[in-house]
């Protein structure tokens, strides 16, 4: 399922218009990045919670000249399922 057909399949559900889903969903997301940023995480009631986590310069080479650099330090996003979330994954059949 694609990004639009989920949006199709919530607006169905709910009775409402796609556009307001897509337009909802964007918002949230943007709200979590947002949060994230600016705090260092975000924890969501019974989904998880979103973190950044610093990553360290590190070395690496590249793969057209040969040569080894250095990749800059960075940040990147990480989540932790709640343990409600991991137990309806056990839950699930296979």
């Amino acid at each position: 399922m694609n990004q639009n057909e989920r949006m199709k399949a919530i607006a169905e559900k709910n009775g409402v218009q796609a556009g307001l889903v897509k337009k909802i969903v964007d918002s949230f997301v943007e709200s979590v990045v947002e949060e994230v940023a600016e705090e260092g995480s975000c924890t969501i009631f019974e989904f998880g919670r979103f973190d950044r986590r610093k990553v360290a310069r590190r070395p690496y080479r590249d793969i057209r000249s040969g040569r080894n650099m250095m990749a800059q330090a960075r940040w990147k996003m990480h989540f932790k399922p709640s343990n409600s979330l991991r137990k309806r994954f056990k839950e699930m059949p296979v």
